[in-house]
C-alpha cells in the first residue's frame, strides 16, 4: 500500500514541475459537484440516478490546475461524497451509509488544437492517477474520460466532465465513474505582446536601383547652350497646417502596435508602455482626434470575434481617457475577423505567430 501511495504522490510532483517550468499561459480554479456511480459492471442502468448515482447537496469538489498554449495541462482534483444506504454498490445494496474521498491528478489535452479553436468552447480528453478512500477500503487507480469547458466571459466558464477510475495493486473494491460539473475561473500571466520593429538603418538599394537611378540622372541632366529649356513649375507652398497634418501622419505611423494575446483583450503592463506613446502624441498634437481600430485573428465564430475587437478598441480608449486625454478626441472600431492580413482564414492551419498578426490594433488620424 506504502508503493502505491508513493507511485501517486511521484506523478503529482513530477507533472506539476514540469509544468511549472512553462512560460506564460495561465492558471485555473474550479468549484462544484460530483456524482459517483459504483454498481458495478455494465451500463444497463447508467442513468438509474435515484439507485446507483451518489452525490452530496452542497459543493463537493475543488480543483487548481496549470494550462500550456501547447493544449496540455495539470490539474489537482479533490472530492468528497457520500454512498447512501440501500443504493447499489459492486451489484448489491448497500447495508450502511459510507463517505468517499478522492484526490486526482489529471493531465488534459485540449481538443482544440486538433479541430481550431472556438473561444468559447473546450472539449478535452484526460488520463491520470488518484486515490480513493470509501469507508474503510481505500485504493490508487488510474483515471481516464473527458469533458469540456464552456466559457461564458474571458475567464469565467462552465465545466462538465465524466472519468472512469480503475483500481490499481488490489482487488478490494470494484471500478467505478465519476461524473462533475461546475464553474471554473482562470487567471494569470498572458503572453509577451508582439512589437513591430522598426529598422535602424535604410535597406541598400540593389545593382538594378542604383542603374535606373542613375538613367534618371542622365535624362535630367543640365541642357547644354544650344538647348533652351523652360524652369520646371514651381510646386505651391504648403501651409502650416498642411505641413503640421504631415508630420502628424508620419509620426503616429511609427507608433508601435499592441498585439493582443488570444481571446484576451486585457493590457498587460508592456501593452499598456505601448499606448503611453499613443497618449504622448495626442498630447503633442492637441489638435488630433484618433480612432482606434481593433482585430481579431480567424478562430471563433464571427460574431464572437466582432464582440472581442470592440473590447479591445474599448480598452485602450479607456486607458486613453484614464491618462488625461479628452472623450471627444478618441474612439474606438472593432473589425473582428473582416481584414485578415495573411492566409490565415477560417478552417486555416497556422502557426501562433501568423495567427498574432491577425490580432493587431491600428490608430487612424480623424
Amino acid at each position: 500500500m506504502r508503493t502505491s501511495r508513493s507511485l501517486i504522490l511521484a506523478f503529482f510532483l513530477i507533472t506539476l514541475g514540469a509544468f511549472s517550468q512553462t512560460n506564460g499561459n495561465f492558471w485555473q480554479v474550479g468549484v462544484g459537484y460530483n456524482f459517483v456511480d459504483d454498481s458495478g459492471p455494465g451500463l444497463n442502468d447508467y442513468f438509474n440516478f435515484k439507485e446507483i448515482w451518489h452525490a452530496v447537496p452542497y459543493p463537493s469538489r475543488l480543483t487548481i490546475g496549470y494550462y500550456t498554449q501547447s493544449g496540455f495541462g495539470y490539474e489537482v482534483i479533490g472530492t468528497y461524497n457520500e454512498y447512501d444506504a440501500g443504493k447499489i454498490v459492486d451489484g448489491g445494496v448497500l447495508p450502511f451509509d459510507q463517505t468517499y474521498v478522492a484526490v486526482d491528478g489529471k493531465l488534459s489535452y485540449d481538443l482544440n488544437k486538433l479541430v481550431g479553436q472556438t473561444g468559447w468552447f473546450d472539449p478535452y480528453l484526460m488520463t491520470g492517477a488518484g486515490y480513493t478512500w470509501i469507508g474503510a477500503v481505500d485504493r490508487a487507480t488510474f483515471n481516464a474520460g473527458g469533458g469540456f469547458n464552456l466559457w461564458f466571459t474571458e475567464n469565467f466558464g462552465f465545466n462538465l466532465n465524466s472519468m472512469g477510475k480503475w483500481g490499481l495493486f488490489t482487488d478490494r473494491g470494484t471500478n467505478h465513474v465519476q461524473h462533475s460539473l461546475g464553474l471554473i475561473f482562470k487567471f494569470g500571466k498572458e503572453d509577451e505582446p508582439f512589437i513591430e520593429e522598426i529598422p535602424d538603418t535604410l535597406p541598400t538599394p540593389t545593382e538594378n536601383e542604383v542603374v535606373e537611378e542613375e538613367s534618371q540622372v542622365e535624362v535630367h541632366k543640365v541642357p547644354t547652350q544650344d538647348t533652351i529649356v523652360p524652369p520646371p513649375p514651381v510646386a505651391p507652398q504648403k501651409s502650416e497646417a498642411e505641413l503640421r497634418r504631415e508630420q502628424m501622419l508620419t509620426d503616429l505611423k511609427v507608433l508601435p502596435k499592441v498585439y493582443f494575446a488570444f481571446n484576451s483583450s486585457y493590457l498587460t503592463p508592456d501593452d499598456k508602455a505601448i499606448v503611453d506613446q499613443l497618449v504622448a502624441f495626442m498630447k503633442e498634437y492637441a489638435e488630433a482626434t484618433i480612432e482606434v481600430q481593433a482585430h481579431a485573428d480567424a478562430r471563433g465564430t464571427d460574431k464572437y470575434n466582432t464582440w472581442l475587437a470592440e473590447r479591445r478598441a474599448n480598452r485602450i480608449v479607456d486607458y486613453v481617457i484614464a491618462k488625461g486625454i479628452a472623450a471627444n478626441r478618441i474612439s474606438g472600431k472593432g473589425f473582428g475577423e473582416n481584414k485578415i492580413l495573411n492566409h490565415c482564414t477560417n478552417d486555416v492551419t497556422c502557426s501562433e505567430q501568423e495567427h498574432r498578426e491577425n490580432r493587431r490594433t491600428n490608430y487612424e488620424l480623424n
